[in-house]
């Protein structure tokens, strides 16, 4: 009887933990533009106006293995 006590105790326990961890990341406060443009990560939508800084990060983003698609919403 006590055994199974423990072996609950432990689970429920891991249970919170891991709650706690997934209420941390999905109540994160949504990333700047110029954080996604400093520190992209896949996925990653934001809006660059004029074709210099188009290009620009275009480049940048090739040279550090990064997959860029253009969406001209005209």
């Amino acid at each position: 009887m006590k055994k199974k006590k423990i072996i609950i105790s432990f689970i429920a326990s891991v249970v919170l933990i891991i709650g706690i961890f997934i209420g941390f990341k999905i109540l994160q406060p949504p990333r700047s533009t110029e954080e996604k443009i400093k520190n992209p990560k896949p996925g990653d939508t934001f809006t660059i106006e004029g074709e210099k800084e188009i290009e620009e990060f275009k480049k940048e983003a090739e040279k550090n293995g990064q997959e860029v698609r253009i969406i001209n919403g005209k």
